[in-house]
């Protein structure tokens, strides 16, 4: 991910890019990074919550039910 900054910004001084459309790229690398996003989907979600949704969230329950039903 610091590699990925470091070209941004290099790109920035170089092309003199919107200052707004690099701090976009900036987020959006931070989005995708796996900071802050759910487990199975890899989409953005609330600070504290491992899963997005309730689709994403049952399924993982219905995964942790079945893998202690099998010991």
């Amino acid at each position: 991910m610091k590699d990925e900054l470091v070209k941004i910004l290099e790109e920035t001084n170089q092309n003199r890019i919107d200052v707004k459309a690099a701090l976009k790229q900036v987020i959006d690398l931070l989005i995708h990074s796996g900071i802050n996003c759910c487990k199975k989907c890899k989409n953005p979600i609330a600070i504290g919550h491992r899963f997005c949704n309730g689709e994403c969230r049952q399924s993982y329950y219905n995964y942790l039910g079945n893998k202690s039903e099998s010991k």
